[in-house]
């Protein structure tokens, strides 16, 4: 074999190892994506209120925490609002699912409350001939 020959066919194995990780880098990355979280059905029924606590590994190394808290309508499964939230630095990992309940709804549905670590998250969701409009409320000591 030639000397070229054979530095092709290292450069070639050399870049088949590369890729071979990345991607078993990539599938350790996909099976460490957890979350966890709640929902609850407005009191009329036309709507669902979601809440997410995610926990991932980066492919550089370390972890990315963040809430995602979202609204959909029931009738059509669209979704009216979606609110991503990065865990602030400094607070506990929350984890949704093993909280009491976080999601309130108003009485006549036209608010939903999402409460937890001193932060109060308010989606508000009006109905006007089939538009529907939101308005979002974030208060907290933090």
């Amino acid at each position: 074999m030639r000397s070229t020959q054979r530095r092709r066919l290292m450069f070639f194995l050399g870049c088949l190892v590369l890729a071979g990780a990345a991607g078993l880098r990539y599938l350790v990355i996909m099976a460490s994506h957890v979350g966890d979280g709640q929902h609850l059905d407005s009191s009329n029924r036309l709507h669902e209120a979601l809440a997410m606590s995610y926990s991932k590994k980066c492919f550089w190394g370390g972890y990315k925490e963040y809430y995602e808290f979202s609204v959909t309508d029931k009738s059509t499964t669209d979704t009216i609002r979606r609110i991503r939230m990065e865990r602030l630095d400094g607070t506990p990992r929350f984890l949704m699912r093993e909280a009491e309940r976080i999601i309130n709804w108003s009485s006549d549905s036209s608010q939903v409350t999402f409460a937890f670590q001193d932060i109060e998250l308010k989606l508000k969701i009006e109905q006007d001939n089939a538009n529907v409009r939101n308005e979002t409320e974030l208060t907290g000591e933090k």
